[in-house]
This record gives structure tokens, sequence and C-alpha cells, in this order.
């Protein structure tokens, strides 16, 4: 029998990396198709608009010289950025692979 509930997960990294939750709403598929790619270059899918990551403080402004690029007026993302150490909540199936660094769902309190 699995266990219900919430488990709880502490991410902690070098202080030189941050952990990032981006979620976003764009309306346009060609524009949120690029978004989605290069988000995959920094964090995978955790829903249909949402990723995370591990990223390097430097990553962070390198992504978004990179999104500036492409997003409109109407397009809408933010970028959640958390400290080296951060604790998070799960719920659910794990779907994704043991050997990620982050391998749960998040649910950030």
């Amino acid at each position: 029998m699995k266990d219900k509930g919430f488990r709880e997960a502490v991410i902690s990294k070098h202080e030189n990396q941050r952990y990032v939750l981006i979620a976003y709403d764009i309306s346009k598929t060609r524009i949120r198709n690029k978004v989605s790619k290069i988000l995959k270059e920094y964090g995978f899918r955790i829903q249909r608009s949402v990723f995370e990551g591990i990223v390097a403080n430097q990553q962070i402004n390198e992504l978004l010289h990179k999104l500036e690029g492409i997003l409109d007026l109407t397009d809408n993302l933010k970028i959640y950025c958390f400290a080296v150490y951060s604790k998070t909540w799960e719920y659910g199936q794990n779907k994704f692979n043991e050997n990620s660094d982050i391998n749960h769902k998040i649910i950030v309190c």
C-alpha cells in the first residue's frame, strides 16, 4: 500500500546556484514554443506552462536576455528564484526521473 499525503523535500545546492520555478501564460503558439525550447535548456517541465530547475547565478541574466528577445508585451512570464536552501512539499505520484537533480513535483510555501 502506498503512503498518502505530502512528502517533505529539501533542495540544497551550492551558493552560486538557485532553484527557479518559471510559469508563463503566452497566447501565440509560435512564441510559446520558442519559450518552452529555451526553458528546457535550464530545467524541465512540471506542467504544461511551468518549468523548474537549478541554475547558476550568471545563467539567470542569460535566460532573461534570451526571453526578452522573443516575448511580446501581451505575454506573461514569472520567474521565482529561491535561496540556496529551500524546503518544499510534494504530493502525488513521482513522474520524474529518479536520477534528476530535482525528482519531485513542487509546491513551495
